[in-house]
């Protein structure tokens, strides 16, 4: 993958790629767990110790961001939004998700979070 100068014939279609993602993921969760936010993925998450009582999280990857957001939901709590400024970093800034090893990954955690049995 190239850098992400905007003059590069990729960057549209990369930023393109990230943002559709992020409308899919938010829909997904929001259909899942019947929540109503517009990005499940966002950097800050700030909650009250004794919401992870009960939690049984496995990941360690991107999908931990995912994990935590659906395990709170099936446990009764909804996320609140609230907007921050951000400028998205590029891969030569030090993004580091890709989508074989962290997009997907992630989008299965949907699933198996909401369906698997003895899950919280």
């Amino acid at each position: 993958m190239g850098s992400l100068d905007p003059d590069s014939p990729d960057e549209p279609a990369r930023f393109g790629f990230t943002t559709t993602s992020q409308v899919l993921f938010a829909k997904t969760y929001n259909l899942l767990y019947q929540q109503r936010v517009t990005d499940v993925n966002t950097m800050f998450k700030v909650f009250r110790a004794q919401c992870l009582d009960g939690l049984d999280l496995r990941s360690n990857g991107f999908e931990l961001d995912i994990e935590l957001a659906c395990q709170l939901a099936r446990n009764g709590h909804s996320p609140m939004e609230i907007p921050v400024n951000y400028v998205a970093r590029g891969f030569d800034q030090g993004k580091k998700i890709r989508f074989w090893r962290d997009a997907l990954p992630s989008y299965a955690a949907f699933f198996w979070n909401r369906l698997a049995p003895g899950r919280p």
